[in-house]
């Protein structure tokens, strides 16, 4: 669907309220909303404007625009009123009755799916409120659905021209694509937000490639996305492709421009992550040559893939496969002593032999604390140990408590294997709760092992369909772990 914008600009005065809530209505009504969202929609823009207002002079004005898009409804409220500082608004706790302060951003967060606020300087300040559609819009409207289908007859008129790297202006193209393959469960969120993906390329966190059709249509887009552990790897996300375009070989021809561009810009490795519930995407990176190395439980929020599958298991599963892009024959790793099996097996089917490491105790050195941790959009957290004491393992107790508390659904551990770190503190973390998720291979030798932890979440395996004979017997040592903790 093409981009519907509207834009009004109304004096800086409540009175002139009932102007921009006649259009809310109308546009609100025109894409088929439900009476109880447009309700959310016009308290929470009832609220913006009152807050530019408090920032504004009578003389000024405010500008509200709305912005149909693909994938839901933006409304900006700019206002040309004094500077906001953005860092330093206010946060209200929810149920306090006492202290009210930050009540009025509570509200939008609540009543909206995303809300952003810019200090513009001398140009006054933005309030950004999005309202992402569902499935049902797009199936509403008489109007809304013509359109899609004059697009989807547009899209299957064409024929492939080229898998290219995206142009900023496609970035809008690259969001509808997401939408289309996802609905509104795809877990990035930015990846929803025309300017934030192109942002995102703009800064390097990601490089987006699209496939084009001669009708200039785009129908596919992937995304190479540095690690975290360790920036000379890539990471294969955000793959999409249109529904009427799958079963065509796209996401094949697309990966191999992504192998063939991370191995241009000498990388040392590539891994990709797909989801256990439908085997599609995993055969899509066994093709590719990578090797399946480990699965984390319950990683994401359900993902809906139009046209895939039903609706299923709240969480999704995550296998993620590796390969090396520069030639390696053999890694040196501390080995904890009750998964060397396993350890060595992964090494084997990724070509390198793994010599064991010792270590030994050396008392002259001073306890020290370096564990990072975070908790992440989806609802899962993350513990990276760099270093073994005593202290060490009490504040890793203690932030996975403080996790457990936040009601996140799993917890990772990462743990150096090219330093003694996993064999130290292996065994003291699996006394916690953990259990064995897998490796990540990294550049010039280094390694994790990651083992995981479910906050009160059961797995049901059955439900697990892996492509490869290794990922199902990976996925075998992994309930058996599992089974350990709960015995």
């Amino acid at each position: 669907m093409k981009n519907k914008v509207v834009t009004i600009k109304i004096p800086a005065q409540i009175t002139c309220f009932s102007i921009v809530r006649c259009v809310a209505e109308e546009i609100t009504e025109m894409i088929c909303l439900e009476k109880k969202e447009i309700a959310k929609i016009i308290l929470a823009l009832e609220e913006s404007i009152v807050r530019a207002i408090e920032y504004s002079n009578q003389e000024s004005f405010i500008e509200v625009t709305f912005q149909v898009m693909p994938t839901g409804l933006k409304i900006i409220v700019h206002d040309w009123g004094k500077p906001c500082d953005v860092e330093l608004l206010p946060e209200y706790q929810k149920g306090d009755t006492v202290n009210l302060n930050g009540l009025g951003i509570f509200l939008l967060r609540e009543l909206m799916d995303e809300v952003s606020f810019v200090n513009r300087g001398r140009d006054g300040n933005e309030v950004s409120l999005v309202k992402y559609f569902g499935q049902r819009i797009m199936e509403g409207s008489k109007e809304i659905r013509e359109e899609f289908e004059r697009e989807k007859q547009g899209r299957e008129a064409g024929e492939i021209k080229e898998i290219r790297m995206m142009d900023p202006q496609e970035a809008i193209a690259v969001a509808a694509c997401i939408y289309e393959a996802y609905g509104n469960s795809y877990p990035n969120e930015k990846m929803y937000y025309p300017e934030q993906i192109r942002e995102m390329n703009k800064n390097g966190t990601i490089i987006s490639w699209v496939v084009a059709l001669t009708t200039g249509e785009i129908v596919g887009h992937g995304a190479m996305e540095k690690c975290v552990l360790d920036e000379n790897m890539y990471e294969f996300g955000a793959a999409a492709v249109y529904p009427e375009y799958r079963g065509k070989g796209i996401l094949n021809k697309l990966s191999d421009e992504l192998l063939g561009k991370s191995k241009e810009l000498k990388k040392y490795g590539v891994y990709t992550a797909s989801v256990c519930s439908h085997p599609y995407s995993q055969k899509v990176s066994h093709k590719m040559g990578l090797v399946d190395c480990y699965i984390l439980l319950a990683m994401l929020p359900n993902m809906r893939f139009t046209s895939l599958r039903p609706e299923g298991a709240s969480r999704e599963s995550i296998i993620h496969s590796f390969a090396y892009l520069q030639e390696v024959t053999e890694a040196y790793w501390y080995l904890p002593l009750n998964h060397r099996g396993m350890i060595k097996e992964i090494g084997r089917q990724l070509g390198i032999n793994i010599h064991e490491e010792s270590y030994e105790e050396d008392s002259s050195v001073e306890p020290e604390i370096n564990v990072e941790v975070k908790v992440n959009p989806y609802g899962s957290g993350e513990i990276i140990v760099n270093s073994y004491s005593e202290e060490t393992k009490q504040e890793i107790q203690r932030q996975l408590k403080i996790l457990c508390l936040q009601r996140v659904e799993a917890v990772y551990c990462y743990l150096l294997l090219h330093r003694p770190v996993a064999q130290q503190m292996c065994a003291d973390i699996e006394q916690m709760g953990f259990f064995f998720a897998g490796v990540l291979p990294g550049s010039y030798g280094k390694g994790w092992l990651i083992l995981q932890y479910l906050n009160n979440r059961v797995m049901d395996y059955n439900t697990f369909q892996l492509d490869s004979e290794f990922g199902k017997e990976l996925l075998s040592y992994i309930e058996r772990c599992n089974e350990g903790v709960n015995l």
